[in-house]
């Protein structure tokens, strides 16, 4: 047998569920003698809670001087907090000077040697690649030079056999020439 969950009772024993609910739960507990009695309980509990009297707050007379205290003493706990926070929030700002004047002039400094450094890389790349320049300028220089000297004997060369071409042509043409004899 499939018993209700004991908070399908709850809510019958509640008037919380529908009347097709209820109307299942009712056949049940004719029929189901031990949820009759946990039900049964259950009322005979809810009966005894409804009819424990509530008795009023009694007031003592040390707690009416207390409470005040109390109230004082809490506001001077949060005055004194606010304080020791603003003390902190303003010696945290001194602190923070401080420190930037300490630490200012060791990082102009450290900036000042990584500058210098930096610069005597860069001028010693520069003067690389200003060697390298002069070195190929050079070599530019010794290469025309090596053809222009070229140039020179095969021009030399040229010359003097075109001057003995032309001293062959003028001896060639003084041969062939007679010579006129005036006649009288």
């Amino acid at each position: 047998m499939n018993h209700p969950t004991p908070e399908d009772w709850m809510s019958y024993l509640y008037d919380e569920v529908g009347a097709v609910e209820r109307a299942g739960l009712t056949a049940h507990l004719r029929s189901c003698s031990s949820c009759a009695a946990q039900l049964g309980h259950w009322r005979d509990t809810t009966r005894n809670l409804d009819a424990w009297p509530l008795r009023a707050r009694e007031t003592h007379p040390r707690r009416l001087f207390a409470r005040p205290f109390v109230q004082w003493a809490a506001a001077a706990m949060i005055l004194l907090g606010a304080g020791f926070a603003a003390g902190k929030l303003v010696s945290a700002a001194a602190d923070g000077r401080r420190l930037r004047a300490e630490i200012e002039p060791v990082i102009r400094q450290q900036l000042r040697q990584e500058f210098e450094a930096k610069r005597i890389e860069d001028n010693r790349a520069i003067y690389a690649a200003l060697e390298k320049l002069d070195a190929q300028r050079i070599a530019g220089y010794v290469s025309l030079k090596k053809e222009l000297d070229t140039v020179a004997v095969l021009t030399d060369a040229g010359l003097r056999n075109t001057e003995q071409r032309l001293a062959q042509l003028v001896d060639y043409t003084q041969s062939t020439t007679f010579p006129s004899s005036p006649q009288k």
